[in-house]
Formats: structure tokens, sequence, C-alpha cells
């Protein structure tokens, strides 16, 4: 696997509510070239959202979170920034994720602990042009 292949230029929307988890994901990704917007939890996430008028290209963010699931938080940023994708993170079991709705299959989910490689190609799954 060739490392380069997964730097970007894109602006990341990164929503995690732990603290070193989210300091290390957004070390990982500007190390990596990507300038990243990031937010303790959904709503300093829209704020965020609102605020930033240049283009939002991916949102990361946890599946379950307090107050607004990852689900919804991606449809209310998409009404503010449309060409926004979205990779989501989850350290629930699967049967967890069922009680919410939540079909693995149907969307970009990376289970934690992740390998910082998956988190890296999961992003340029998303980005690239299909």
């Amino acid at each position: 696997d060739d490392p380069g292949r997964w730097v970007g230029t894109e602006t990341v929307l990164l929503v995690e509510d732990e603290a070193e988890v989210r300091t290390l994901i957004r070390i990982l990704l500007s190390l990596n070239g990507y300038t990243v917007l990031d937010a303790a939890d959904p709503v300093e996430a829209l704020s965020v959202c609102m605020k930033h008028t240049d283009p939002i290209h991916i949102l990361v963010a946890d599946i379950v979170m307090p107050h607004m699931s990852g689900i919804e938080l991606s449809r209310q940023c998409r009404r503010l920034h449309p060409e926004i994708r979205t990779v989501y993170m989850t350290g629930y079991a699967d049967r967890d994720l069922e009680r919410y709705g939540i079909d693995e299959h149907t969307i970009p989910l990376l289970r934690k602990p992740f390998h910082a490689s998956a988190l890296m190609r999961a992003i340029r799954t998303e980005l690239n042009p299909r």
C-alpha cells in the first residue's frame, strides 16, 4: 500500500466526543495534507458548518453521539454544504447499530479501534471521483 495515495488537500469536518481520539485523528489528517475543522459534538459541528463558507468536502463522525446521530448530522450538514461526503465511525456492536436502525452495509463505516490507513483509505474512497 502506497501511503502517498491516501493524502489529500480537502477540508474535513471531524466530529468526535472523545478529546484524545479527536486530537489524534486531527493530527493524522493534518499531516496528510487535509484542512481539519473539528467539533466535540453535533451541535458544535452544525455551528462550524454554518460559519464555514468554503466547501467542506467530507464529514468524519461517530454514529452514536449525544443530542443527534451522526446520520442525522450528515443530513443537516448536507443542507448547508451539498457537496459533503461522510465516513462514519463506531465502537458499537452490530446489534446496537441495528437498534438505531443502521445497516452497516449501506454506509461507509469504520469500526473502532481502526488503523490510520483504514481511515485514510475510507476518506479517499469517498472523495475520489466515482
